[in-house]
């Protein structure tokens, strides 16, 4: 038998178990990886509530131009030129408001209705324009 071992033949012994840097290693990998997802998660729901509202606006500013091209010239005219918008669009958008231009020319009268954001500026305005051909006696 051989009573001394040498020191190589120690080190080749099965490892059972986990060292401290490994565990924190792993474990400090696994929050990143985590924390990222939840960023993304966030952002990406944010995208789709606001891509809701915006779904909501433009509905909102096509049932308006609908609307307003139905009615006779002397009612439209009638009609304010700047107003707040719905509810709910008012909830999530408390600085939105909803113009309304006429444009007219040998054509008829094009017809517009804008939804803007007044406080925020870098976002798009939702805008729709419709054509309204004007009879002889509708013309101004």
């Amino acid at each position: 038998m051989h009573r001394f071992r040498c020191s190589h033949c120690r080190s080749k012994k099965k490892r059972t178990g986990f060292s401290t840097l490994e565990l924190t290693v792993s474990c400090t990998l696994l929050a990143a990886i985590v924390g990222a997802s939840a960023a993304l998660f966030i952002r990406i729901r944010s995208i789709g509530v606001d891509a809701e509202y915006r779904a909501i606006a433009l509905q909102e500013v096509a049932n308006e131009l609908e609307k307003r091209i139905a009615l006779p010239a002397d009612q439209r005219s009638e009609l304010p030129r700047e107003w707040k918008p719905s509810e709910s669009l008012s909830h999530r958008w408390p600085d939105s408001v909803l113009r309304y231009q006429e444009d007219r020319d040998e054509l008829g009268v094009r017809s517009t209705v804008t939804f803007q954001r007044t406080i925020s500026p870098a976002s798009e305005p939702i805008e729709l324009s419709g054509w309204i051909v004007t009879k002889q006696g509708d013309a101004p």
